[in-house]
């Protein structure tokens, strides 16, 4: 395998860390660096993979961990992930099915919106003593795969 640039590398583990495929991953780097990187290449950068097991970096490892559950924890940038924004919209369509007459599409979306409103896609989550089994299991690794707190850090 050739050379890959440290900043590719980086590049690399946070975009698989991100759930982007291998495929995905090497036209990024066509695009944003002019780089051409075999899929092969890309998934010794997964430590999910049973390619990159034992040949990747420590450092690779926790950026790749402390990427993906930065990446699943934070939903505060994804305007459907807030219930504001999806009652805005859904308060836009039932505006035009008003102004077209669709009394079908006016009761889905009033539904909607009860739902919305009385929690009904909300999941209860109760914490116990094995958050960390959790997380793993979240991350679909072991729980000894998971980096220490201090390597948490995104570079």
């Amino acid at each position: 395998m050739a050379k890959i640039k440290k900043e590719h590398q980086l590049f690399i583990v946070q975009s698989l860390a991100r759930f982007d495929s291998p495929s995905e991953v090497s036209d990024a780097m066509k695009a944003e660096f002019g780089v051409s990187i075999s899929r092969q290449a890309i998934e010794h950068y997964d430590p999910t993979k049973g390619v990159a097991t034992k040949r990747l970096a420590e450092e690779h490892r926790a950026l790749f961990y402390a990427t993906r559950l930065q990446y699943t924890i934070d939903v505060s940038n994804i305007g459907l992930a807030h219930r504001v924004y999806r009652l805005w919209q859904l308060s836009e369509i039932l505006q035009r099915a008003k102004e077209r007459g669709n009394d079908y599409l006016m009761l889905a979306v009033l539904e909607q919106a009860a739902k919305e409103m009385g929690g009904f896609y909300e999941r209860r989550v109760t914490r116990g003593k094995n958050d960390e089994a959790a997380l793993a299991s979240v991350l679909r690794v072991r729980a000894s795969e998971l980096p220490t707190v201090q390597t948490w850090r995104v570079m």
